[in-house]
């Protein structure tokens, strides 16, 4: 068998051009750092340093990759388990220290495990995802209002909803600023019935695929269809405009993935993430 060898890249465009079409034969699985990759090529407003790039090859054939940004941290496509030795070694060759580590289940946990005994730290399970993908909107009962897009009108209605969002299901970043930037970039839709029922955003539009990042309803209007309406029609809306899927992450074992399967999502992966404390 071919030794594996890390590449490290100075960008991420260089990793793309080196990575791409291995990360596009699962553009769905890959889709998240598909995307960050090619949000750091351009004007890029969700995203800190430090960054780091790099790709996992043989004398062959690339076989995958990771990067790093803050504050998502070190995100990882699928590799095979060789491939942990010399991904451990080039990230402490580069005085790496990711604020948490994103892959599939035991890479990621094997590889935190090893970082974290190498600095004294403990590693500690800090979510689990389920990865869906939708190719086309099933058949549902809709709930009567509309899909709007959100406009400047919203955003103390967004910054409120986005706090309380996040005090709900705490994240490693400002839920409510990621939600004015989301509303800011038009990235943001709401389901209405005689005003906002649930929020939506989008996240990550490749050449292929686009991401719903996140779906809220506040308590008082729960249990009533909205979400899945919301869900159903900016799938359309995406569908429409051209994108060949979308993809949707949800927490691994809520009763929200029922929702998600009427509306015609199908369980394409798991993807946990690390922290080290």
């Amino acid at each position: 068998m071919n030794a594996l060898r890390v590449a490290c890249h100075d960008n991420a465009k260089q990793l793309l051009e080196r990575c791409e079409a291995r990360l596009l034969a699962s553009a769905g699985v890959n889709h998240n750092i598909l995307q960050i990759a090619d949000v750091l090529t351009a004007s890029n407003e969700y995203h800190t340093p430090p960054y780091w790039f790099c790709s996992v090859e043989t004398n062959h054939s690339v076989l995958g990759c990771a990067l790093h940004a803050a504050p998502d941290g070190l995100v990882i496509s699928d590799l095979p388990f060789s491939a942990i030795d010399p991904l451990y070694r080039a990230i402490v060759e580069n005085h790496l220290i990711p604020n948490r580590i994103v892959g599939s289940p035991e890479f990621s946990r094997k590889l935190a495990e090893k970082l974290g005994c190498s600095s004294g730290l403990s590693v500690k399970l800090s979510g689990s995802w389920t990865v869906g993908r939708l190719d086309e909107v099933g058949i549902i009962q809709r709930q009567q209002g509309k899909l709007r897009q959100g406009s400047s009108k919203d955003q103390e209605l967004v910054a409120e909803w986005g706090r309380r969002y996040g005090e709900e299901r705490p994240a490693f970043l400002a839920v409510d600023q990621f939600m004015l930037k989301k509303l800011k970039h038009g990235d943001l839709f709401f389901w209405d019935l005689n005003g906002p029922r649930t929020m939506i955003t989008i996240s990550g539009r490749t050449a292929h695929g686009v991401r719903l990042s996140s779906v809220y309803t506040p308590t008082e209007f729960r249990a009533r269809g909205y979400a899945t309406s919301a869900v159903a029609g900016l799938s359309e809306l995406l569908l429409a405009r051209g994108h060949q899927f979308v993809v949707l992450d949800w927490r691994s074992g809520d009763p929200v993935a029922r929702v998600y399967g009427r509306v015609g999502f199908r369980e394409i992966g798991t993807r946990h993430s690390y922290s080290h404390i």
